[in-house]
């Protein structure tokens, strides 16, 4: 309890002390004050995406809100961090349930985060993953699928370590056949699956169980596509296996 009432106070000064100077001039902040505005907006989000893990959405929402409140109070912002600090708070709200909110601010501050971050790199990234959930939230699934197409293209550009490397641009296949499929474009739906690492295995006999939520997820996906194309569902995992193929 001392220690939430001693950061409660911490934020309250924080606040106070931007609010008295009328904003900070970021390009010309002490690097003191660049430091303690990176690391309260840092904690911030901490605590926002560790709520929403743990589903307490409001509390998450609150974090994400006092984040978003410092930024704002900044003029002439130009640092990098921020773009990668903005995408963040408006994940945060669109998934606590705020998407309306969270698709407006993404669209004002677009022409600031092209401006500011490099195209084609982790920031922009991770922009252009949010607009992607965002689009496929407001039910937009052509342009969501475009989005996750671009994103896995600029991903596999950048130097990641190896689980990552492997693991992610199976992430955003899966997720552009979901948004394809969802449009009923059947063939960009099959173009992602196809590109899917797991498609080999689809074309021998394969277990009837599943082994990881990953295996699930996209076996689904191409059960989905077979179906929308009018070919006849397994009713038994042999005839799964044998059935499930992508060509």
């Amino acid at each position: 309890m001392a220690r939430a009432i001693s950061r409660s106070r911490k934020e309250c000064s924080c606040r106070q002390q931007l609010a008295h100077r009328g904003g900070v001039d970021y390009p010309s902040a002490t690097f003191g004050d660049r430091r303690r505005i990176s690391i309260y907006i840092e904690l911030q989000l901490f605590i926002a995406e560790r709520e929403l893990l743990n589903g307490r959405v409001v509390t998450a929402r609150a974090a994400a809100e006092r984040a978003l409140s410092l930024l704002l109070t900044l003029r002439q912002p130009i640092s990098y961090g921020l773009t990668m600090w903005l995408p963040r708070v408006y994940a945060v709200l669109r998934d606590t349930g705020d998407v309306i909110r969270s698709a407006k601010l993404t669209l004002e501050s677009e022409p600031f985060i092209r401006r500011q971050a490099v195209v084609g790199g982790p920031a922009w990234v991770s922009y252009l993953e949010h607009t992607a959930w965002l689009s496929e939230r407001i039910g937009d699934f052509p342009r969501a699928a475009s989005n996750f197409r671009d994103t896995l293209e600029l991903y596999r550009r950048l130097e990641m370590p190896q689980h990552h490397s492997e693991r992610w641009p199976d992430y955003f296949l899966l997720e552009e056949a979901g948004a394809c499929l969802f449009s009923g474009d059947l063939s960009c739906a099959e173009k992602a699956l196809t590109a899917h690492s797991r498609r080999s295995w689809l074309d021998v006999a394969i277990s009837p169980h599943p082994e990881s939520m990953d295996d699930i997820s996209y076996l689904g996906a191409v059960l989905l596509l077979k179906s929308l194309k009018g070919n006849p569902l397994p009713r038994n995992g042999c005839q799964f296996s044998n059935t499930i193929k992508t060509h």
